[in-house]
């Protein structure tokens, strides 16, 4: 979900964030079919691939084809996914128009998924946005830090909103050109997702634009009004 000028888009998300966690692999010609059937339906954002050590997943390996596909269809929005520098040059080589790059505000949760402590994977953002300023033909990629478990993490439960705010601040430092809020555990409620943009509004209301749900309890179109 991003907001620009007050209109809310849509943007699907199964084709990397589903997929990476089934154990089964879908055939890429389906994945082919599932774009082209979003986008008939209207879709005009779609998140479809990783790259680097997270696109190393068998279900995701195929990025680069349909990054490539996509393209074909006009006025479509592609977004992938990176948690390296290598990752984001791949991904920047096939044209996509968005990288996201996941930051998370836990540092239990940041060692266990990546590896890096937030500090850390913040220094291997500002690689990324480096990457993207010294390409001329990307120059309109947009990069932008997610801010994961920003409503709670599996390893540490509550993530006090200074720590969240203290990673946006180091990712606006870095040089995103968005923020998202990421609900990586699924549990966020309306309550808890006021109080964070809340917090967070002051320091960094031009950046913040996106959020990531998930429909775990049933409140996933309740936490977008």
């Amino acid at each position: 979900m991003g907001n620009e000028l007050g209109a809310v888009v849509i943007q699907e998300v199964g084709l990397r964030d589903g997929l990476q966690r089934l154990s089964s692999i879908m055939p890429t010609d389906d994945k082919k079919r599932w774009i082209n059937t979003a986008y008939s339906a209207g879709v005009r954002h779609m998140e479809l691939a990783s790259f680097g050590v997270i696109g190393g997943l068998p279900q995701l390996v195929d990025g680069a084809e349909l990054v490539t596909h996509a393209r074909s269809l006009a006025g479509l929005v592609i977004t992938a996914v990176t948690t390296d520098e290598a990752g984001a040059r791949a991904a920047l080589a096939c044209g996509v128009h968005r990288i996201v790059a996941p930051i998370s505000a836990s540092a239990l949760h940041s060692l266990s998924n990546v590896r890096l402590t937030p500090r850390e994977m913040i220094e291997e953002f500002r690689k990324i946005r480096e990457l993207r300023d010294r390409m001329d033909a990307a120059r309109s990629t947009k990069v932008v830090a997610a801010l994961a478990t920003a409503l709670g993490c599996a390893y540490k439960g509550t993530v006090p909103h200074g720590e969240v705010c203290d990673v946006a601040l180091q990712a606006v430092d870095a040089g995103c050109d968005e923020l998202a809020l990421a609900d990586t555990t699924g549990l966020a409620t309306p309550d808890k997702v006021a109080e964070l943009i809340e917090n967070l509004w002051p320091f960094c209301s031009d950046k913040l634009k996106t959020a990531h749900f998930h429909n775990t309890c049933g409140l996933g179109l309740v936490l977008l009004q």
